[in-house]
């Protein structure tokens, strides 16, 4: 994101607050309810702001990493939603560094009023970081910002870039919903878009679901059906080349209740004072990062 951008946030966050906070979060909305997991599957909210939303899905049992750019706007959240369960840090697309390095694997990416901000040039990249933060199964979340620039920068953004982005990485459309702006502004208006990365190996899968607002919906093209995969199991990427492979260190992390104990190579590995095998070192960062310090 522009350095300008974050300037402008950083500028404009005590003003902004109090509308924000005024608008229902996102995991309160008709056509993302029904296809969110049960807690506490993992939430990643990028460009979190005043930590509306990543207040609400923590309230409701998620465990959240929110990722905010601006100072000032982290400031206004953490006053606002003092939650246990939300994990600050300061990271920006389209590079997203930190929360790509930390291996985590998400069930939720969540970008709300976000991708307007990303350049037309850095969006292919953007995308990419996005997907490599979801697990297999894992949803990704965007409501799609239409109309002019009110000096903050915004750039124009369409469903079909987003659908065109979608089918290059392999995911599915689930739903596309078109909104008018929940702030009363009638030159803004909005499309929410939900696609899901399938489970790996077996393609994609027709997931597409209803909604109780069928004329105002149209959901995207989906694949040949195959199985879930089990909310517990997690992935975690090989190497750089973005692959998942199942990661049986990470089961459970951040879910006392599911989380075993390593499995004996990392123990006795550890034990002799050798190297840890990657997937068992990017388990315990993992940890750590749904843990705090």
């Amino acid at each position: 994101m522009q350095p300008s951008v974050v300037s402008w946030y950083d500028s404009n966050a005590s003003r902004l607050a109090g509308a924000y906070e005024a608008v229902p979060p996102i995991i309160s909305r008709d056509w993302l309810a029904d296809l969110l997991p049960r807690p506490p599957a993992v939430v990643i909210d990028i460009g979190a702001g005043t930590g509306r939303d990543a207040g609400a899905f923590a309230a409701a049992g998620f465990e959240v990493i929110a990722i905010e750019p601006s100072a000032c706007m982290r400031v206004q959240a953490e006053r606002l939603h003092q939650v246990p369960r939300i994990r600050w840090l300061p990271d920006s697309l389209p590079t997203l560094t930190t929360a790509s390095r930390s291996g985590i694997a998400a069930d939720v990416v969540s970008l709300n009023a976000v991708w307007q901000h990303v350049g037309p040039a850095d969006r292919p990249r953007a995308f990419r970081k996005l997907v490599g933060l979801l697990r297999s199964g894992g949803l990704l979340v965007m409501t799609l910002r239409h109309g002019r620039d009110d000096g903050r920068g915004t750039h124009p953004v369409s469903l079909a870039e987003v659908e065109s982005l979608a089918r290059s990485h392999g995911m599915q459309g689930v739903r596309a919903v078109p909104s008018p702006d929940l702030q009363g502004r009638p030159e803004i208006s909005w499309t929410a878009v939900v696609l899901r990365l399938p489970d790996d190996g077996t393609g994609a899968a027709a997931l597409a679901a209803p909604h109780p607002h069928g004329s105002q919906e149209r959901d995207l093209q989906a694949g040949p059906a195959s199985g879930a995969v089990p909310r517990s199991r997690q992935f975690c990427r090989a190497g750089g080349g973005g692959r998942r492979r199942a990661c049986p260190a990470a089961v459970g992390l951040g879910r006392p209740e599911l989380a075993p104990t390593l499995p004996a190579p990392c123990e006795d590995r550890s034990a002799a004072g050798a190297r840890q095998p990657a997937r068992c070192r990017r388990a315990r960062l993992r940890r750590s990062w749904l843990a705090g310090p």
